[in-house]
């Protein structure tokens, strides 16, 4: 997929995110209304960033990821009130990520599956959190690659 060096100094590498899919199914994202950023200029851009904890999307297209992972889970939803991620009891019976989908971000030419682990994070015993949020205070979008990388 062709990565671009974007930022005012070519400090950040952009790609164009076509889609995600939860699971096997696609969402067909509607990038449409999405929020543009001052930064990238482009709903659909997206900074791959190995040194974030979180992944931020513009907070229309998180709304589509949110609502079709919670569609997915079927787990009880809670909102611990110091994290604003979402969040769900899972059970803690040998993987705790058993239940919980795969996210699949769809780039030009090229997919990048990521398996639970690396899209949620278990913040105490039962409790998986969706390490993806609303870029709305974020001024930039930013995709973790690797497993809670900046931890």
């Amino acid at each position: 997929t062709p990565m671009a060096p974007g930022g005012s100094q070519g400090t950040y590498y952009v790609l164009n995110l076509t889609d995600i899919s939860i699971a096997n199914s696609r969402l067909n994202i509607q990038f449409g209304g999405a929020q543009t950023t001052a930064l990238l200029g482009d709903a659909r851009s997206i900074i791959i960033d190995s040194g974030t904890a979180l992944t931020y999307l513009a907070e229309d297209v998180y709304d589509q990821v949110a609502n079709a992972v919670a569609n997915f889970i079927n787990h009880e939803r809670l909102s611990p009130p110091e994290q604003d991620l979402l969040c769900y009891h899972v059970k803690n019976n040998g993987d705790p990520y058993e239940g919980l989908p795969e996210m699949t971000f769809h780039f030009v030419n090229a997919d990048l599956k990521l398996p639970p682990s690396n899209i949620f994070r278990m913040f105490a015993s039962g409790i998986a959190c969706l390490t993806i949020k609303d870029g709305r205070d974020a001024h930039l979008w930013e995709c973790c690659t690797a497993k809670h990388a900046c931890e």
